[in-house]
């Protein structure tokens, strides 16, 4: 490197690229054989048998989120009619 600041300009700054992980691809090749013929696809991971169980385990695992408490009260309401008694 260089020795000082000064020296630095003359060397030529060079940017390092990020170090991140390269982007996992979505895609799936999926072969079939069948009677002497390979057949090679590229197919969404969500299409396949696999993914599709995934996807039916992540729902299962979903909270479904409880319904709001009713702030207001109707005016045909049980509450509002028995005022009377």
């Amino acid at each position: 490197g260089p020795t000082s600041v000064f020296d630095l300009a003359m060397t030529g700054l060079r940017m390092r690229t990020a170090l991140s992980a390269p982007e996992k691809s979505r895609n799936v090749k999926v072969v079939t054989r069948a009677e002497g013929v390979v057949r090679c696809q590229v197919v969404r991971f969500a299409e396949t048998e696999e993914g599709q169980e995934k996807e039916r385990q992540r729902r299962v695992r979903q909270i479904v989120p409880r319904a709001r408490k009713q702030t207001f009260r109707m005016k045909n309401s049980r509450i509002w009619d028995d005022k009377q008694t």
